[in-house]
């Protein structure tokens, strides 16, 4: 139901505004032990908000659920199933659009789930595609943030954004990882889709 409902706004979204989102490579790579680790590919949507310099990063975990009910798996335990990303990254970080060149950032963010925040630093990578690097041989320059491309691990551990009700603590550590991730730039009314953490305030 709750898959049903994130659809019906992304296509509300894509009916009244004519336009769409683009989602991104995401995979989360877990371990129980050091010789038994699931990897398990999927989507998730990244978007850029260019009136707070600010990255939005949403995982919907029921997405990436082993079909078999695998018990390996600790998804198929998860009962809150969103998961966001957010950190600050001010647009003049981007890239010169004539540069080839990967720039990597170290950047402070912060991973909302079961109510919970908590700090994470990740290390960013941003780069323009070839294709977009072509577009610019004009001399004519494209900075906007939805023409480049990012790379970034998350390390994350259910167990520590469990209350203390919780039995059995899972202290997997499961690394999320965005290839090539396409960025969405936040536009109003497309707040909805960041409803749960947008509103707060980055610190």
């Amino acid at each position: 139901m709750k898959l049903l409902l994130h659809f019906l706004l992304i296509f509300s979204y894509v009916s009244s505004k004519g336009q769409y989102l683009v989602s991104s490579n995401t995979s989360l790579e877990s371990c129980n032990k050091i010789d038994s680790c699931i990897t398990v590919n999927n989507f998730s949507f990244l978007f850029y908000d260019e009136t707070k310099n600010e990255f939005f990063l949403k995982v919907d975990f029921s997405n990436f659920r082993s079909p078999d009910g695998s018990a390996d798996n600790w998804l198929n335990s998860e009962q809150d199933t969103s998961f966001y990303f957010r950190f600050m990254f001010p647009k003049e970080n981007f890239p010169v659009p004539a540069s080839e060149e990967r720039q990597s950032f170290k950047v402070n963010g912060r991973i909302f789930y079961h109510k919970t925040w908590k700090e994470q630093p990740i290390e960013l990578t941003v780069f323009l595609p070839q294709k977009s690097l072509m577009s610019n041989t004009s001399g004519i320059t494209t900075s906007s943030a939805e023409n480049y491309k990012v790379n970034f691990s998350i390390p994350f551990v259910p167990g520590d954004f469990r209350d203390n009700k919780a039995t059995i603590p899972n202290k997997q550590v499961v690394n999320i990882n965005v290839t090539l991730g396409r960025i969405n730039l936040l536009k109003p009314g497309m707040e909805s889709f960041l409803s749960e953490v947008y509103s707060q305030p980055p610190r």
